[in-house]
């Protein structure tokens, strides 16, 4: 569903006109629509681990490099997910600012793990404690995040013209030409982080978050009908009409939509998640500590 099609849904909802377009409109009501779309979207994307925007990175670790950049749409770790997959050990962390001055400081530092902890507002946040030496250079971590990217723009399509429009989205990536002049896509294939020409079109990889509508052709990631429930009940809270009933639909809704993608975990009646990984959770305490 385009970002003008679930608008139009929203205006019914609302009993506003039905806009012929959204982005750049000069009325206050689809102003405000777009609005509460974008914040729908943002406050959803923030309650809950969405399948649909769990995305794995992985970087090399580096001779006495300590810290390292996190990816450019990131919002928050999974937690229990970063790996060392050279050692085949789960990193300990994250680690508070007590427990990281703890080991920094302290008498005992040397355990057999790294440990890891996101701080500061530099380009590289994401530290590891001890700081990499020569042995382990060229090793391999990674880690699953929840990404800010709330929308897409149109999926890219063969010999199909770009005019207007400055993004197009394939196979999990977005990819930016640089302006909205005319211009129409190759007829072969589609690009790829290897592969950005495209007809008339060189692509860019699109490395950063997308959180804002940028046309009417994008589409919002998360389930489509908790968008419009969530915009409807938000834009009146904001014209300061009744919207508590809306709200409650639309809360449950949200509970909808969570076992949609992920569907539901299979319940041990031993207790625990039942998953076969030996963990931390089954190592000698002394071997953990």
């Amino acid at each position: 569903m385009t970002i003008l099609t679930l608008a139009q849904r929203c205006a019914k909802r609302l009993l506003l006109t039905s806009p012929s377009s959204v982005v750049g409109s000069t009325d206050n009501n689809i102003i405000l629509l777009q609005a509460m779309i974008e914040l729908a979207a943002e406050e959803i994307r923030d309650s809950f681990e969405w399948p649909e925007l769990q995305k794995e990175h992985t970087f090399t670790l580096a001779t006495n490099t300590a810290s390292y950049a996190l990816p450019a749409d990131y919002n928050s770790t999974v937690n229990e997910s970063l790996w060392n997959r050279d050692q085949n050990w789960e990193l300990i962390g994250p680690l508070s600012p007590q427990e990281w001055q703890l080991y920094k400081s302290g008498l005992i530092s040397d355990i057999p793990r790294q440990r890891f902890r996101i701080k500061g507002w530099g380009t590289n946040q994401f530290f590891i404690d001890p700081t990499p030496s020569s042995s382990e250079n060229g090793q391999t971590c990674a880690y699953e995040y929840m990404s800010r990217t709330c929308f897409r723009p149109k999926t890219w399509a063969a010999s199909t013209s770009w005019t207007g429009m400055r993004y197009c989205s394939y196979n999990g990536y977005i990819f930016d030409r640089g302006g909205t002049g005319a211009a129409t896509t190759g007829s072969d294939n589609a690009p790829t982080p290897s592969d950005l020409t495209d007809g008339s079109i060189t692509w860019t990889l699109y490395s950063s978050s997308f959180e804002t509508i940028n046309h009417d052709n994008d589409e919002c990631i998360l389930d489509n009908k908790m968008i419009v429930d969530g915009a409807v009940w938000r834009f009146k809270r904001e014209r300061g009409l009744d919207y508590e009933g809306l709200r409650r639909d639309a809360e449950a809704q949200i509970e909808i939509s969570k076992v949609k993608l992920q569907g539901s975990e299979t319940l041990s009646i031993q207790g625990g998640s039942g998953y076969p990984i030996i963990g931390f959770h089954n190592y000698p305490t002394d071997d953990y500590l």
